[in-house]
């Protein structure tokens, strides 16, 4: 064999590779809400961010701790493209909290069972004590928890998202109550202070184990301004330690 079809086997064989590796790829991505996905490779969880056309891809979609089947269809707008998930029967599926996988990818999704948003006193008071506030329910703007073994430990945790007002400042925190509490982030914006003031938000989206590792991941909303699209950061929670999975 000459010199020349040497070069175009060798050619063919990496091409070949490169696309058994992006097929892979597309089997183990995790797609967040509009505008955020991760790839799974073995255990390892990287996020990147959405900037890619997807045509008809077929996916499992998660809702309410249960998979269904159903396709990703994709939009374009003036912020790039970003995806959708619709069933089989071509229903749209709602995005705002969109949690979809390549078909290689099983994940475990904490439903709604174990999803809380209604603060009542008693939550209220240990609440305030966690946090050594003074609270009163007309402080609270938004609240949300969700109790669960997210680090495989065999005792439950709760992810706590409260929104709280206290005079002219707006608070966000997301912390985990495992026998102390263990900050996520904490955003305060004074709206009243227009030169520091932010239109930044952020929401506890969802607890899922995407890489089946036993350990479930906390998957929090972020918008960075007004007009902006809504990206997803992932965390992860063991032993007793936060990292934010870039």
């Amino acid at each position: 064999m000459n010199k020349k079809g040497k070069i175009v086997i060798v050619l063919a064989i990496i091409t070949i590779i490169v696309i058994g590796f992006c097929y892979y790829v597309s089997l183990n991505t995790v797609y967040l809400g509009n505008n955020t996905r991760a790839i799974v490779l073995g255990k390892k969880i990287i996020k990147i961010k959405n900037n890619n056309k997807i045509v008809l891809r077929k996916v499992n979609y998660y809702k309410d701790g249960k998979k269904f089947d159903g396709y990703l269809k994709s939009t374009k707008d003036d912020n790039g493209y970003s995806y959708y998930a619709v069933s089989k029967y071509n229903k749209k599926v709602n995005t705002n909290d969109l949690l979809a996988s390549g078909k290689m990818l099983k994940m475990n999704i904490v439903s709604s069972s174990n999803i809380n948003t209604s603060l009542n006193d008693s939550t209220l008071s240990t609440i305030n004590e966690l946090l050594d506030l003074k609270l009163g329910s007309d402080n609270i703007l938004e609240y949300k928890s969700i109790t669960y073994d997210i680090d495989n430990d065999s005792s439950d945790e709760n992810v706590v998202f409260i929104k709280y007002r206290v005079d002219t400042t707006i608070t966000v925190k997301i912390f985990i109550n495992d026998d102390s509490v263990i900050d996520i982030l904490e955003f305060e914006n004074d709206f009243t202070n227009i030169s520091s003031s932010s239109n930044k938000v952020y929401y506890l989206t969802s607890v899922a184990d995407i890489n089946n590792d036993k350990n479930f991941e906390i998957i929090v909303a972020r918008i960075d301004g007004d007009s902006q699209p809504t990206y997803y950061d992932i965390y992860s929670y063991e032993n007793g330690n936060i990292k934010e999975i870039k």
